[in-house]
């Protein structure tokens, strides 16, 4: 029977910065969902794919979508499980487990099959609940360390990782891979996913928000605008709702309209990520690329999603961007304020 960490042990934090504040709803989202899952059977399943003994080690990796549990076989081999979660409290939209967890199966079989690179094999997907407690599906198991956490020996605060060589050559590895993507072309923009008759991959909605396939880059960026807006508008405090940002959206839609109108023929779009970089790589200690750690997120996208200049630090040094004096915070305040009554009757339907 697998035992539960007692109630003062964060299980996984470490794997979802960002969360600080929150340490008490992750240990106890963490806890009821391990309560949940039918541990021994998915022990089993593990065993039998492998056709040898196994067991599952008691460490736990948590993010924002799931969890991650390794099985160890007496044979020395490893598998790697990955389990849908339900959302966090302060998570306010909604999500599809299946959906996102389909597609992200469909990903990994279809840059396992059409591109180089290097992707853990899929051993078995359930997507639904009842089997084990949880939608998961099996992997092979790749050993290595996500590309932000390794030693920075370059004394560079924001992108130095590793020796200079090392970062230089992860660089230009990440670079390759962003290239081979962008240059896979579909006719719609959206998530990738398999049809599970004929076993050929296309593009559906996206898998985190339901919404699409969009036809052009002008509809997908409308959508972006005016989705962001109204989660603005329901979620963002009452006295944030007066910040020069919160009309960033609306500002965002008009430029789109203005200036994508002539370039919004449909497709063709290339793969890309919305967050790609350092953040999403396992490497060696060379920081060779081993594998992506998840493969949620990926989508065929506009040539600004594919051409963007990938994350190489989680975040900057804030005490070298000079700080506007009040004066200055005013002036823009009344700059905006045509806009923040706008994004006001937006939001009110007016």
């Amino acid at each position: 029977m697998t035992t539960l960490p007692s109630t003062h042990d964060c299980i996984g934090c470490a794997s979802c910065p960002g969360f600080a504040g929150y340490e008490k709803e992750l240990i106890q989202r963490t806890r009821e969902f391990m309560g949940d899952v039918k541990w021994k059977r998915l022990e089993a399943i593990c065993c039998k794919l492998g056709s040898s003994p196994c067991h599952l080690t008691m460490e736990v990796v948590t993010g924002q979508y799931d969890m991650t549990r390794r099985a160890l076989f007496n044979d020395g081999r490893s598998m790697t499980i990955r389990l849908g979660m339900p959302s966090y409290s302060f998570m306010h939209a909604s999500r599809d487990m299946k959906m996102e967890l389909r597609s992200e199966v469909a990903t990994m079989k279809f840059f396992k099959a059409r591109t180089s690179i290097p992707v853990p094999e899929i051993y078995h997907f359930e997507p639904d609940e009842h089997d084990i407690g949880a939608p998961y599906f099996i992997m092979g198991y790749i050993p290595g360390e996500i590309a932000f956490d390794g030693h920075n020996q370059t004394n560079d605060p924001l992108y130095g990782l590793g020796t200079r060589e090392q970062d230089q050559n992860f660089r230009r590895q990440l670079a390759a891979i962003q290239v081979e993507l962008a240059s896979i072309k579909f006719d719609k923009i959206g998530s990738l996913y398999e049809n599970q008759e004929t076993g050929e991959f296309y593009i559906g909605p996206d898998s985190e928000t339901g919404q699409g396939p969009w036809g052009s880059s002008l509809e997908y960026y409308r959508y972006l605008a005016n989705e962001t807006l109204q989660n603005c508008l329901r979620y963002a405090p009452e006295d944030t709702k007066d910040d020069i940002s919160f009309s960033l959206p609306v500002i965002f839609e008009r430029l789109v309209a203005m200036y994508t109108e002539e370039s919004s023929i449909p497709g063709p779009f290339g793969l890309t990520h919305e967050t790609f970089g350092a953040s999403k790589t396992l490497v060696n200690e060379q920081f060779d690329i081993m594998t992506f750690i998840r493969y949620r997120g990926f989508l065929s996208g506009p040539i600004e999603l594919q051409a963007q200049f990938p994350l190489f630090s989680r975040t900057g040094d804030t005490t070298a961007i000079p700080r506007r004096n009040q004066a200055s915070c005013n002036q823009e305040k009344q700059t905006c304020k045509a806009q923040d009554r706008r994004v006001q009757a937006h939001g009110s339907g007016a």
